[in-house]
């Protein structure tokens, strides 16, 4: 379920990490990425 999201703009490009607003787990991965940040 979790997945990488490509786009292209005139000026730039991203990238995005996503995941699925059905998925069963998504609180637990949304937790799981908070403590890997600095902020």
């Amino acid at each position: 379920m979790p997945h990488f999201q490509i786009g292209l703009w005139e000026t730039h490009m991203f990238i995005w990490y996503a995941v699925i607003y059905e998925a069963p787990n998504k609180m637990e991965i949304g937790k799981h990425l908070e403590r890997q940040t600095d902020w």
